[in-house]
């Protein structure tokens, strides 16, 4: 059997090729990330009553629609390209013919309404910007309210509370929380960390035994709305970390009972 070699030219046209299962799967995306952001500008306006953020994330989801028609359009003219390029190859193997082809000219095209579809949701980004978008301030505002409906925190509220009297032992009862103890030159226990909802948080002690155990979030099972926006529930890295602040000079002297990790400042 022959080996056939693969020539450079074969090689190139292969290569023009890589583009297209490219330009697919970026085309999909952003239309898949349009329909997405539509779904939760609905949902959005629903929870937070507010046009700012219906109109940004309106906008986003037109922009991005805008932007995959645009990238069909260079799809098609990459592909036209191809096949033009394609066509001249044969012209030397068959005879020459020519055709006249009147072309209309149209001020209307497809390339036009993509650029006119991306200009849309660009106005309607700028209207949310012009209502105050643009500012964290505003965000946690409107966001706050629908948080605190649900029986959460609008932020994080930072929980701290310290024991100077002896103690003995600490019994760690935390199923939300990561416990982590460090052991500095403060002159007193201290539990140091967030609530994300009020009363997320329980220490108690007596006759030099501390309990910290922590209490059930409140449900949002019930609601198909606030289940779509579980990202506003959930606590970030630092927000379920709690720590227990421990005199090193009372190191040997506290039992530790529960799970935890020891760090040093």
């Amino acid at each position: 059997m022959e080996n056939k070699k693969i020539t450079k030219e074969q090689f190139l046209h292969g290569l023009s090729y890589v583009p297209f299962p490219i330009l697919i799967l970026v085309i999909a995306s952003c239309f898949a990330l349009g329909i997405l952001a539509i779904v939760y500008a609905s949902v959005s306006y629903m929870a937070f009553e507010s046009a700012m953020i219906f109109l940004i994330i309106f906008g986003c989801a037109i922009l991005s629609a805008g932007i995959g028609l645009l990238l069909i359009d260079c799809f098609n003219k990459y592909a036209k390209k191809l096949s033009n390029k394609e066509d001249e190859t044969k012209e030397n193997t068959e005879p020459a013919t020519t055709t006249i082809v009147e072309k209309k000219k149209s001020k209307l095209n497809f390339q036009t309404v993509c650029l006119g579809v991306i200009a849309i949701g660009a106005v309607f980004v700028l209207i949310s910007a012009g209502l105050g978008s643009i500012s964290p301030d505003n965000w946690r505002t409107e966001i706050g309210e629908y948080c605190n409906s649900k029986g959460y925190n609008a932020q994080a509220q930072r929980y701290e509370v310290s024991y100077y009297n002896p103690v003995d032992k600490i019994t760690i009862d935390l199923h939300s929380k990561n416990v982590v103890v460090l052991y500095t030159n403060d002159d007193c226990v201290t539990i140091r960390g967030y609530e994300t909802f009020p009363g997320q948080m329980t220490t108690t002690y007596g006759n030099g035994m501390l309990k910290i155990t922590d209490n059930s979030a409140p449900s949002i099972e019930d609601d198909n709305v606030a289940k779509m926006m579980f990202f506003l529930f959930e606590e970030n890295e630092a927000e379920s970390q709690i720590r227990v602040i421990i005199p090193i000079s009372q190191k040997e002297n506290i039992e530790i009972i529960g799970d935890y990790v020891i760090a040093q400042e």
